[in-house]
């Protein structure tokens, strides 16, 4: 039978085990963070950007092509 000890117990192990593990955890600087922040933004509306424009010319391709061969 399951009782809310037998429940709670496990739980508090793995939280206690998880304290442990974050203390261990090698934390950037801020100024780390901050400039990896910058770098992912900057990457991510670079690709942004890319997809837009590759986006907008099959869009483009598209129309034509359904265009031409409605007539």
């Amino acid at each position: 039978m399951v009782t809310p000890l037998s429940l709670i117990k496990p739980l508090w192990v793995y939280l206690k085990e998880s304290r442990v593990e974050m203390r261990k955890v090698n934390w950037p600087s801020r100024k780390d963070l901050v400039r990896l922040t910058a770098a992912v933004i900057i990457a991510s509306a670079f690709v942004a950007v890319i997809l837009g424009g590759a986006d907008y010319a099959f869009n483009r391709i598209v129309i034509a092509v359904l265009t031409r061969f409605k007539q």
